[in-house]
């Protein structure tokens, strides 16, 4: 019988187990808790992060710390965590339209099994940071009023324009946003502050005021050439090195000339009502401005985009009047983003002038209905280019070809190597033309360009808001 019962292995489970328990159950009860410090972990990061975007908010003046403490306390009760056992700190950082806040909550728990092992707490720790900058903005809408946009198409863009300066300026935007608007026809209209300061002055002894036909020739090199009219408006010569950042030379441009080109009753360069507005952030004024403005003969979006760029430069800080004497802003400086937006309903023309300034419609002038001075797609000013320029308007040029779309180009690419963001919308113009190409070249990104069919403008330029707006905060 002994030896029956030493030889009888049954009971040996029974002996293991028994040995095995405490081990198991120390394993099973660490699974317990680590899944519930698991899920308290996510519970106190969810509450962290709502506590942090809600104190990070700018229009939030109270103390971040006060905040995030007494939200986090209020919520752990309602987990069945001691708010005693709850340690909160918080670190905020606040500047010029941003404010930044860091929070770390660490809760300290009982523990269901561990503690029958000597582990009687455990502290889970949980951080989150969130930062709200309102960027100060500065925004450039180079507008098309060209004769082609008569009609419905500026009655479109005038309610998509003053639209968007109703999205862009609200009462938490107005301190930080700045808009310039510049339209442009043939050429663009500066306004008097602007002209006086570049315009050669009518009394200067090398100014030749209301030059006649023998000298102002289309052999004249018109851009360098000191003209002054009497009866003029406030529209400047530029040459090929002003499609940059660079300040104007002071008293060192010829003005052009009042003209028309194709439409009579449409001035080449454009009346003061359709003259700059600039460095706003008066939503009233602006919109009156929009909505006052009228037609203007030829497309000049090289000179309109040109013109977008230097209200953006930091060169013109000071000169452009306004509601902000400190902006231009320079375009590395944090907190801040420049915007240009470049709005066209065809093909850039060429910058025509009349050969004799005394008659105002270029079709009565000379032979062959022209008068290029720079042409819009060659740097040659002869008679074969004019054609191809009003023809199938094929061709493409680099940025350092002086001609309308060359000049165009080098203004794209000089915002853009300066951060500029640029949005560009080709309204009805044939998708795969030429102004359709260059267009979507010149935008910061694909999808930066708007090509419209239609004539409602103003879901494009809702569109463009909520992009911009999405630059201006982060979050």
């Amino acid at each position: 019988m002994l030896n029956k019962l030493f030889k009888n292995e049954r009971g040996n489970v029974v002996m293991i187990f028994a040995l095995a328990l405490v081990p198991i159950l120390a394993v099973a009860g660490t699974a317990i808790d680590i899944s519930r410090m698991q899920s308290a972990k996510i519970q106190m990061s969810s509450l962290l992060d709502q506590a942090v975007l809600a104190s990070a908010n700018l229009s939030y003046t109270d103390e971040p710390e006060a905040l995030i403490e007494d939200w986090m306390k209020s919520q752990v009760s309602q987990f069945g965590y001691d708010p005693a056992d709850l340690e909160v700190t918080v670190v905020s950082n606040v500047a010029l339209n941003s404010k930044e806040v860091t929070a770390t909550a660490r809760l300290t728990m009982d523990t269901a099994i561990m503690y029958m092992f000597g582990q009687d707490r455990v502290t889970i720790e949980v951080d989150s940071t969130a930062v709200q900058s309102i960027t100060n903005i500065e925004i450039a809408m180079v507008l098309d009023i060209s004769s082609s946009m008569r009609g419905n198409r500026l009655t479109s863009l005038k309610a998509a324009s003053t639209d968007f300066i109703d999205i862009m300026l609200t009462p938490d935007t107005l301190n930080t946003t700045s808009i310039n608007v510049v339209p442009f026809g043939g050429t663009v209209n500066i306004g008097d502050s602007l002209f006086n300061k570049f315009a050669v002055p009518m009394l200067s002894p090398t100014t030749i005021v209301d030059p006649d036909d023998d000298d102002y020739d289309i052999g004249t090199s018109v851009e360098t050439s000191p003209f002054r009219f009497t009866n003029g408006e406030t529209c400047i010569e530029a040459v090929q090195d002003d499609y940059d950042i660079d300040m104007l030379p002071l008293a060192g441009r010829g003005q052009v000339p009042d003209f028309w080109r194709w439409w009579n009753n449409h001035p080449w360069c454009p009346e003061d009502a359709s003259a700059v507005f600039l460095n706003s952030s008066n939503p009233t004024a602006l919109k009156n401005h929009l909505n006052g403005m009228v037609l203007s003969d030829g497309t000049g979006m090289d000179i309109g985009t040109m013109w977008g760029l230097k209200v953006l430069s930091p060169s013109f800080r000071g000169e452009l009047g306004g509601d902000y004497p400190g902006r231009p802003l320079e375009f590395d400086i944090l907190e801040s983003q420049k915007v240009m937006i470049v709005m066209t309903d065809g093909a850039i023309t060429a910058q025509n002038r009349p050969e004799d300034p005394d008659i105002g419609n270029v079709h009565t002038n000379r032979p062959w209905n022209r008068a290029p001075h720079t042409s819009a797609i060659s740097n040659q000013g002869n008679r074969q280019n004019m054609q191809t320029t009003r023809g199938r308007g094929s061709a493409t040029t680099s940025s350092s070809n002086n001609s309308g779309v060359g000049r165009f180009k080098k203004a794209c690419e000089e915002a853009k190597a300066r951060g500029v963001q640029i949005f560009t919308i080709g309204f009805q113009i044939r998708s795969g033309s030429l102004p359709d190409r260059i267009l979507e070249e010149c935008a910061t990104s694909t999808s930066y360009y708007y090509h419209v069919e239609g004539l409602d403008l103003t879901a494009t330029f809702q569109s463009i808001a909520a992009q911009v707006n999405a630059l201006r905060i982060t979050q």
